[in-house]
C-alpha cells in the first residue's frame, strides 16, 4: 500500500499544472478570437465576443484552482478525480479552436462559420459560448469543493442525525433546526447520487 501515496500524489501534481498550462492556453485562444473579431462583420461580433470572454473566464478559474490548492493540499484529492473529468475535455476544446482559427487555407469568415457550425453540431446542438459555460459552472463547483468541502463522517459534528422523527407538528419542527444547525458549514456530499447539495436544499 505504500507506494500508493505518491503516485496520487503524482497525478494530482500533473492535474494542477495541467490547469496552469491550461490557462495559458486559454489566454491565448481567447486573443486570437479577438483578433479573428477585428477582421469580420459586426454581425459575427456578439457571439465571437461571447466566447472569448468565456475562455477567459476558463482561463481565471483555472489558474484559481491552482493557486488555491496549495492553500487547500489536504482538500485537493477530492478535486483531481473531477479535474481528471473537466480537463481533457476543454484542453481538446482548445486545441479545436486553435486548428480552425489558424487554418490558412479557408478565409477569416470561413474559418469562424465552420468553427462554430462544427463544433455545435458535435455538442449536440449547444452552442459553443454555452459549452464554455459549462465548463466554468464546473469549474466553480470544483473551486467550492476545494475551499468549501467538509467530508461526511458519521463522529463529525456535521454529520446528518440518523434517527427518525415523527411526523408532528412539534418533530417536524426538532427535524429541520437540527439539520439546519449540522449542515451550515456549507456544501455536503449527497450519498444517494454522488453530487454535492447546499446546505438549504438538505435542509428542507
Amino acid at each position: 500500500m505504500e507506494p500508493v501515496a505518491p503516485v496520487n500524489i503524482l497525478i494530482e501534481t500533473h492535474l494542477l499544472v495541467g490547469c496552469c498550462r491550461e490557462a495559458d492556453r486559454a489566454n491565448v485562444v481567447s486573443r486570437g478570437l479577438d483578433q479573428l473579431r477585428t477582421v469580420l462583420p459586426d454581425s459575427f461580433h456578439s457571439h465571437l465576443i461571447a466566447l472569448a470572454e468565456e475562455i477567459r473566464v476558463s482561463g481565471r478559474l483555472m489558474r484559481g484552482l491552482a493557486d488555491r490548492s496549495q492553500m487547500h493540499i489536504g482538500r485537493v484529492p477530492f478535486m483531481t478525480s473531477y479535474l481528471n473529468v473537466l480537463l481533457p475535455c476543454l484542453c481538446r476544446s482548445l486545441d479545436d479552436i486553435t486548428a480552425y482559427y489558424e487554418d490558412k487555407t479557408l478565409s477569416r469568415e470561413i474559418r469562424w462559420r465552420k468553427m462554430y457550425n462544427k463544433m455545435t453540431e458535435e455538442a449536440g446542438g449547444l452552442p459553443l459560448p454555452q459549452r464554455f459555460v459549462l465548463y466554468n459552472h464546473f469549474l466553480s463547483l470544483l473551486k467550492q469543493l476545494l475551499t468549501r468541502y467538509t467530508p461526511y463522517l458519521p463522529a463529525s459534528p456535521f454529520a446528518f442525525p440518523t434517527q427518525t422523527y415523527s411526523d408532528g407538528e412539534s418533530g417536524h419542527r426538532s427535524s429541520t433546526s437540527t439539520r439546519w444547525k449540522h449542515s451550515e458549514r456549507g456544501l455536503l456530499p449527497c450519498a444517494s447520487r454522488g453530487v454535492f447539495v447546499s446546505a438549504s436544499s438538505r435542509s428542507r
